[in-house]
């Protein structure tokens, strides 16, 4: 523009942003060329504009008589977006107004439309407002009805009670999101890894009803429950489970035992059984014999009590041959005697290291019963089946003094025989 010296020279600078801070600078021309650029100015902001047309609202979560909305805030234009309205049609905008909210807070981006009837179908549309006024009405959403989802995830899986075979496990009962809780599958493992996550199915469940200190198992529950006892578990063992929750619109994510908790643990008790002793050698005076030791139910096994009870041996199988020499048509009864159970106490250290336990102070040729308990700082296992135990045959006991059988005078010297007649 052309302008003498001292002359206020004006400009009008257009497509701007609105809300922007701008500054400028300028130049003076004339037919020799442009002179040296200006200071530049202070900044100056632009008016801010009315936010931009919003997208349409969305809805991920509807139950029998809510609808949950969400949308995303436009761009603001120069000044931050503070407020939202919201119609409801029944088909498009064109229809009547159904339901109006204004003045919403627009940044909490979500709003619930409740005390709806059941089967209600509708579309919304959103506008929203800064400093400078509304935006356009949005386009019109995809139609929502009012109908149930999926449940919300069961929380708090933890343990309520702990016997030796068996755990009761409790969980916050979820939302049931328009339609009533049916059933809960229920897992749970030794291994926390084996646990399924959000949405995925169970593996394969073969071996916990076999052995169960091992791979899954899958409960179904009552709906209205919000606990379950856990049977037919190893005692002194540790477990982790997961739960969800069904009803006529899907299933739930997982809720999974707490990755920071302790796991479930079982009550220890006394150890399991234990199978008869198994002969490895036998000797005159001693057997030695294999103690096993039997799963420990969660306390270690500290050691095995050996139990042994003479049946009968040479001195009984004498007297009856005696019996019969004396009256060979006698029949013999054996005495039914009452059996006299000893008891010795091994540790489990001594066992394992001689890989088998040495009974000493037995009786050569003679019959033993014999049977075994392992124990652990709670009580002993039951006690073994008995087995029969025969020692090997020691050197007879050396006979009584000889001495002279008599009973007849002594012959003459002429006709003395070259032997003598003992007894002993």
């Amino acid at each position: 523009d052309h302008a003498c010296a001292g002359q206020v020279v004006r400009h009008e600078v257009g497509e701007l942003s609105p809300g922007v801070v701008y500054v400028a600078d300028c130049q003076a021309l004339n037919r020799v060329g442009l002179g040296p650029r200006s200071d530049p100015s202070t900044g100056s902001r632009t008016d801010p504009h009315v936010p931009y047309r919003p997208a349409a609202p969305f809805s991920d979560i509807q139950s029998p008589h809510t609808i949950e909305l969400r949308w995303v805030l436009p761009y603001e234009n120069g000044a931050p977006v503070t407020k939202a309205d919201i119609q409801c049609f029944h088909q498009a905008e064109t229809d009547p107004v159904l339901l109006e909210v204004t003045g919403l807070d627009a940044t909490t981006l979500m709003h619930l439309f409740d005390h709806l009837e059941s089967d209600f179908e509708c579309v919304f549309r959103i506008r929203c407002a800064n400093v400078a006024g509304y935006s356009d009405w949005s386009p019109v959403s995809t139609s929502f009805v009012t109908r149930p989802t999926r449940p919300g995830m069961p929380e708090n899986l933890q343990m309520e009670k702990a016997t030796p075979t068996d755990v009761t496990v409790s969980w916050v009962v979820p939302d049931d999101h328009g339609a009533k809780l049916q059933t809960y599958d229920f897992v749970y493992t030794c291994e926390r890894k084996f646990l399924p996550v959000h949405t995925e199915e169970p593996r394969p469940l073969p071996t916990l009803s076999t052995d169960p200190r091992q791979g899954l198992l899958h409960l179904e529950v009552a709906g209205d429950a919000s606990s379950v006892k856990i049977p037919n578990l190893v005692p002194g063992f540790k477990y982790f489970g997961a739960i969800r929750a069904h009803n006529c619109a899907g299933v739930s994510d997982w809720g999974i035992h707490s990755p920071t908790s302790a796991s479930w643990a079982t009550a220890s008790c006394e150890p399991e059984a234990v199978p008869p002793p198994t002969i490895i050698e036998i000797y005159d005076e001693a057997a030695f014999l294999e103690l096993k030791e039997p799963y420990n139910n969660g306390s270690a096994i500290l050691g095995f009590n050996l139990y042994w009870a003479r049946v009968i041996g040479p001195t009984e199988e004498y007297e009856e041959m005696l019996a019969l020499i004396r009256n060979p048509e006698a029949v013999v009864a054996r005495k039914e005697q009452e059996l006299c159970w000893k008891q010795v106490k091994a540790s489990v250290e001594e066992v394992r290291r001689e890989k088998g336990y040495r009974l000493e102070g037995l009786e050569p040729g003679t019959t033993y019963k014999m049977r075994y308990e392992a124990f652990n700082g709670i009580g002993s296992s039951p006690c073994s089946p008995e087995i029969e135990v025969l020692t090997e045959a020691g050197l007879p006991d050396a006979p009584d003094q000889l001495r002279n059988a008599g009973g007849s005078p002594i012959p003459p010297a002429e006709s003395r025989s070259s032997h003598a007649s003992l007894e002993f």
